[in-house]
């Protein structure tokens, strides 16, 4: 099966499988952030118009008052397995899957949106302007930790008001996905259909530490007595994060028709979950604008880095990982020693040219010492390496956290391999060890390439690109 790209990037896959009427895969529709115009000042947008079931189901479901499974036929009568009829009056609908019409849709579907549009609405967490923590408040060894940045750690369970127009309150919604890169902040609205061309990136950021920047606490500044790659940049190529979904006891079945958005005998469309609910899968993905992968020239890109070498800065989203510092030096039992966690999940690699060989590392930034004695350090977390295939642009390899073993798979993307998405995964399965991270990075362009922009006051992603798919 392969899964094509609408340069929209407004589906996501998140599970695919051999069933017994052919090949088949479930995704999200309306995972669409035209009008995101300001998620930068709070960190989140809104998704509208989605499929959020109690269920998980897209469909309806009938059962009789002793619970045995009903069918609707054309007539609009119920029954049994059996094929006898029941009373209507003894039809129980176990789940009502609300959708509307969509606006303009009355003619037929879309490129990725069917007539129906769901009803509900859930959050999707997205880059933040000042903020430089992204660790999610799950990781509970940093729950009694010194945080530098005032908006604490990223918490992937908040619930937010949702207000209209002139500031009343008329729900909340909760996080559904959390969402960094291209195709984040974007004009528009969501419910039309797709304009024939892509709607171009906001001129916004929408990703963290793809810049040097700097951060000050407690009179400390920089790295090292440097800037930084604390500062936020935009992403033209590269997708990353997470999406979670109510697949769990669930089967194609259960999910209405889709649109052709893979190739396949058949798609149906998924419900969202709300993150931390019982029930629930986290999908973390990487993808680029396109499925297709293209050949590198290495002549050419050996003459954009003079240097033979493409680093790269930016931005992982985390789950499972260990974040805990211990000082190694700097007098942690001095007398007023203090420690502090600054800023993270960073990402740096590096591809040799020559070589194709590609190292990298996750870190997180803190600062230590006692007064007069303080410093800012990089704790490691992941160490990853692999080999760039220049036929397609992708790479593979491995990781490791703590001695733990795992998986590393990553793409370039871009005319000068500009952008770098991936994924590091941990070997084990098991809930209790399992560990990993997607990300993405812009390279340190040779030259003023990049626009700068100004900082305002089951198994597979849609490229099979997914990390991995946890469930609660």
């Amino acid at each position: 099966m392969t899964i094509p790209l609408d340069p929209s990037l407004d589906t996501i896959v998140v599970a695919t499988g051999n069933f017994k009427d052919g090949q088949q895969a479930a995704y999200l529709e309306d995972f669409d952030f035209r009008g995101n115009l300001n998620g930068q000042v709070n960190g989140a947008h809104l998704l509208q118009h989605i499929h959020l079931t109690d269920d998980g189901s897209t469909i309806e479901h009938y059962a009789d008052r002793e619970g045995n499974a009903l069918t609707k036929q054309n007539d609009g009568s119920y029954t049994k397995a059996d094929g006898t009829k029941v009373n209507p009056d003894d039809v129980v609908i176990s789940n009502v899957a609300d959708y509307v019409l969509r606006p303009g849709h009355e003619n037929g579907p879309s490129r990725t949106k069917t007539e129906l549009m769901g009803t509900q609405k859930g959050v999707a967490l997205v880059y933040q302007d000042g903020r430089f923590n992204y660790i999610s408040t799950d990781e509970i060894e940093l729950h009694n930790e010194k945080i530098a940045d005032s908006k604490g750690l990223r918490n992937r369970a908040e619930v937010f008001n949702i207000r209209d127009e002139n500031g009343n309150l008329t729900g909340q919604a909760s996080s559904v996905a959390e969402v960094y890169g291209n195709k984040t902040f974007l004009a528009g609205n969501s419910a039309e259909r797709q304009p024939d061309t892509s709607v171009p990136n906001a001129n916004l950021n929408n990703a963290p530490f793809l810049n040097k920047g700097d951060v000050e606490f407690d009179g400390v500044r920089g790295l090292n007595g440097k800037d930084y790659f604390v500062g936020a940049g935009r992403l033209d190529e590269v997708q990353y994060g997470r999406v979670t979904t109510k697949l769990d006891k669930r089967e194609m079945a259960d999910f209405r028709d889709g649109l052709p958005v893979v190739d396949g005998n058949k798609t149906r469309i998924a419900s969202f979950g709300v993150y931390g609910q019982n029930g629930t899968e986290d999908h973390y993905f990487y993808r680029g604008n396109t499925g297709a992968r293209n050949a590198l020239d290495v002549a050419a890109l050996q003459n954009h880095y003079k240097s033979g070498n493409i680093e790269y800065n930016g931005h992982a989203v985390t789950y499972g990982l260990d974040h805990s510092f211990a000082a190694t030096n700097g007098l942690p039992n001095a007398l007023g020693y203090q420690k502090a966690l600054v800023s993270g999940t960073h990402v740096k690699a590096n591809i040799d040219l020559a070589t194709n060989n590609v190292t990298g590392n996750l870190y997180d930034v803190w600062q230590h010492g006692a007064a007069g004695s303080v410093q800012r350090v990089e704790n490691n977390l992941v160490d990853f390496k692999g080999s760039l295939n220049t036929a397609n642009g992708g790479i593979s390899g491995t990781s490791s956290h703590k001695g733990a073993e795992g998986t590393f798979n990553a793409n370039v993307f871009g005319v000068n391999a500009q952008e770098l998405g991936g994924a590091v995964k941990s070997k084990s399965v098991e809930a209790d060890t399992s560990w990993g991270a997607v990300f993405g990075a812009a390279a340190v362009q040779p030259e003023a390439v990049r626009p700068q922009v100004p900082t305002k006051g089951l198994q597979d992603s849609t490229d099979g690109n997914n990390s991995t798919a946890t469930g609660r």
